[in-house]
């Protein structure tokens, strides 16, 4: 890699890098909002809140790595021709290719890391997100519970424990259960101790009251229990691998999916719509980066042809990202609208492959005739 190619890929790594953090900081403070909770009613720290948080990460990477990287190009093109630095490297005679090849190793390098990511650190991020709040969720009667405070563990379900003993005794225990909308359950016991049943919490009641009460007909259920089973792994939903979403299936779990598996076979064309997603985000950096370069081949010494091509680039950017999101979801449906983002992708690399040919051919035939002309010597 010569010296001109080492500046390009430096300039434009170094863009990408200060592109991704920004945005990449951005979306985060918007996820993380959505687990405020775990401050706010779960009694968490603002460290553990961060942690947990941060793990989605890797995935908004995967979304925001192609546009970093696209913003990053026309920056480093726009730099290179405000300051002249193409016009110079054209009057060098260096080829279109070789401007090329620069900008595309960096787009490669862009692509595998989304392609790792998307294989295997993005879907283990959230899979561990997802366990880490499924502890907090559990852990709710040591880490939420306060003595002698009503406290909501979940949208309907009232807690409240009058006395925690040091040995982890709970004394004087109300649990009131209105997420049936036709039923309201009331639990009344006198003592209860944490227990943990085939990695399931389980909250074992003593001594107590059950009380059902319907809500249509008024009637009223008493039952009174020596003892009585709570689970707690209802509010902490995900901790069993079954239960992972497909977004947090890795990329082998998709191309070779278990046929026993209960969620495969209840959302096989969400499994193919996600597949395609994964593989088509590891395209878009190459795909954008082509883009760019199309309208950026050449010098431009004039300001508005400038915005004008970084208008068209980012418009032709954004039509085939939104195509790709749009196929994705009637992918679930449609089957073979999937294909259509590979057929965009695959006409954005015969267009940019073209004009890289047809800018060396001419650019070829350009010095004999400078020669001649006494123009080089």
């Amino acid at each position: 890699m010569g010296a001109i190619s080492r500046y390009i890929c430096r300039t434009t790594l170094g863009s990408f890098l200060i592109v991704l953090v920004s945005i990449t900081a951005i979306f985060w403070v918007v996820q993380a909002l959505r687990y405020i909770d775990l401050m706010t009613s779960r009694g968490q720290t603002v460290l553990i809140f961060i942690r947990i948080t941060s793990l989605a990460i890797p995935f908004l990477v995967t979304t925001i790595a192609p546009i970093a990287l696209t913003i990053a190009a026309l920056h480093t093109l726009n730099k290179l021709s405000t300051d002249s630095e193409l016009t110079v490297m054209s009057a060098a005679g260096l080829s279109t290719w070789h401007l090329f090849r620069s900008f595309l190793l960096t787009a490669l390098a862009v692509s595998l890391l989304v392609l790792a990511i998307a294989t295997y650190f993005g879907p283990k991020g959230l899979r561990m997100m997802r366990d880490q709040i499924a502890k907090v969720n559990a852990d709710v009667i040591n880490t939420v519970l306060k003595p002698n405070h009503f406290t909501a563990i979940q949208s309907g379900v009232t807690v409240f424990i009058r006395e925690r003993q040091p040995d982890g005794l709970l004394r004087g225990i109300l649990i009131d259960d209105q997420r049936n909308p036709n039923e309201r359950t009331t639990l009344i016991a006198d003592t209860g101790t944490m227990l943990e049943l085939n990695e399931r919490p389980i909250l074992s009641l003593r001594s107590g009251v059950l009380q059902r009460r319907n809500i249509n007909n008024r009637g009223v259920t008493m039952v009174a229990f020596d003892s009585y089973a709570f689970d707690l792994s209802q509010f902490a939903t995900g901790t069993q691998i079954s239960r992972y979403s497909v977004r947090e299936r890795y990329l082998s779990e998709l191309l070779f999916p278990n046929s026993e598996d209960p969620n495969y076979i209840t959302q096989k064309r969400q499994y193919r719509s996600e597949l395609h997603d994964r593989i088509l985000a590891s395209l878009y950096p190459l795909t954008f980066m082509l883009i760019a370069l199309i309208y950026f081949r050449a010098p431009r010494t004039d300001r508005k042809n400038r915005i004008y091509s970084i208008a068209n680039a980012a418009g032709w950017i954004a039509l085939l990202r939104i195509v790709g999101v749009v196929c994705n979801i009637l992918g679930t449906s449609t089957p073979l609208v999937l294909w259509l983002p590979y057929a965009a992708i695959g006409a954005v690399f015969a267009l940019g492959l073209f004009f890289i040919a047809t800018d060396a051919r001419s650019k070829a035939a350009a010095i004999p005739h400078l020669c001649r002309s006494g123009a080089v010597a």
